[in-house]
């Protein structure tokens, strides 16, 4: 209820006295982790997420969309790829796996193109 109203201290203690309740609570965690205002904490917290649950597709569609926000597209695919497998995967995970891909194509090409004054032996 504190979230939906926007009081977003309030529902961080709500899902904090929940995790102190039920430590195992992935939803808190994944949930509590969206209220984080740092990306590290994001992180690390949506990191707790999966440690207790490796197929809470929340958790792994929103630790993807952290490192897109970082243009870490590789882990981003990563985790969004173990996400596609899962049936309970968010309604818009195909068309995001399909950005990431083409945004980490274009980093990788953008990598390659440093790499024109260099010998390709010592490029591989």
């Amino acid at each position: 209820m504190a979230r939906e109203s926007g009081d977003t201290a309030a529902a961080r203690l709500c899902y904090k006295e929940a995790i102190r309740l039920w430590p195992s609570y992935v939803v808190a965690w994944n949930n509590l982790a969206t209220l984080a205002d740092t990306h590290q904490d994001r992180e690390n917290l949506l990191r707790k997420a999966l440690l207790l649950d490796h197929t809470h597709a929340t958790s792994l569609y929103n630790l993807a969309a952290l490192y897109k926000q970082r243009q870490d597209y590789r882990k981003a695919v990563y985790y969004l790829s173990i996400c596609m497998k899962l049936p309970t995967c968010h309604p818009q995970a195909g068309k995001l796996l399909g950005e990431y891909k083409r945004l980490q194509r274009e980093e990788n090409n953008e990598n390659k193109s440093y790499l024109h004054h260099i010998p390709p032996s010592l490029a591989n």
